[in-house]
């Protein structure tokens, strides 16, 4: 279809596709990666657990675990962001988000996502949605249980890393 699309509100038909300028390897490296904001992305995912009404259970004490708190970086937040990027990475190539997790005993898991460098925030909030869709009920709620296995099915490579006996 060539012309204008008066319905659709647009005025004009089709463009000259217009070239953009790449930007060689010096200009890239120039620029620094930026790390996104823990807290906006805690901010997005809240939205998306509103929107899509995602309840997650943590065993008998569902009242005191607000979504807000569950996805608190010291909470289910770095299991969450790793899942998602276990899910992203085969299906992009992309080999990671840059996470940065520590060790963290303290931990609702053991550990606490401190920093995300190479993913934007819009690409993890699909991730996740993707990933809690498929382990969602009928009554929009997930599971620890179901998160552990989905992430054993994930994740059944042996460890990337040496596993030390403390």
């Amino acid at each position: 279809m060539v012309g204008s699309y008066p319905s659709r509100g647009i005025p004009h038909g089709a463009r000259p596709v217009r070239r953009l300028a790449q930007a060689s390897s010096t200009d890239m490296e120039k620029e620094k990666i930026r790390m996104i904001d823990i807290e906006r992305l805690i901010d997005a995912l809240c939205a998306l657990f509103e929107l899509r009404s995602y309840r997650i259970i943590v065993g008998q004490q569902q009242k005191g675990w607000t979504p807000r708190r569950l996805l608190a970086p010291d909470a289910l937040l770095p299991v969450i962001i790793r899942l998602a990027e276990d899910q992203w990475t085969p299906t992009h190539g992309q080999a990671s988000f840059g996470l940065g997790i520590d060790h963290n005993e303290s931990a609702l898991c053991g550990h606490v996502l401190n920093a995300v460098h190479y993913a934007p925030i819009s690409v993890i909030v699909l991730c996740v949605d993707h990933m809690l869709q498929q382990l969602v009920d009928s009554k929009g709620q997930i599971t620890i249980e179901a998160m552990e296995e989905y992430a054993q099915e994930l994740c059944s490579d042996a460890h990337s890393q040496p596993v030390h006996a403390e």
